[in-house]
């Protein structure tokens, strides 16, 4: 198994922990503002490894990278 598949592989079930907390919060607990975060936020994950994984350039997969962690350093100092 190389290095790839295995980050697709968590990736995917960590999208899947996601959608089940996301459920679990909006039908039992009726609580539909954080739920929606927690999805949006556990589920960019995936799609921001995907679009890297289409990407040949290392340079321009570290600017992805470094511009993410740039932007949830944000989120956290607003919240």
């Amino acid at each position: 198994m190389t290095q790839n598949n295995l980050l697709v592989e968590k990736s995917i079930a960590f999208a899947i922990r996601i959608v089940n907390c996301y459920n679990y919060l909006t039908e039992t607990k009726n609580e539909y503002t954080m739920s929606k975060q927690v999805f949006r936020s556990g589920t960019s994950i995936g799609a921001i490894i995907q679009y890297c994984s289409l990407k040949n350039d290392v340079d321009e997969i570290i600017r992805i990278l470094i511009s993410t962690i740039k932007t949830i350093k944000k989120n956290n100092n607003e919240q």
